[in-house]
């Protein structure tokens, strides 16, 4: 699939907060530092999509982007 379009939509504090949809969702999870946010700017092909910084545990909330086609 290539994504023509990429959109930062909301974070959300906790699950109860999460955004339900009937849209695919995948959760990029794992330690500090690893290059989470990274990966999701390269597959969106866009290096500000998703912030990224060298200090780790920076993300404190759940971050929701839309990527379409």
């Amino acid at each position: 699939m290539i994504i023509k379009k990429t959109a930062f939509i909301t974070s959300a504090a906790n699950g109860k907060d999460r955004i339900v949809s009937d849209l695919p969702q995948i959760a990029v999870v794992g330690k500090s530092n690893v290059g989470k946010s990274s990966f999701i700017n390269y597959l969106a092909n866009d290096s500000k999509l998703a912030r990224t910084s060298k200090a780790p545990g920076r993300t404190r909330l759940i971050n929701y982007f839309c990527l379409t086609k």
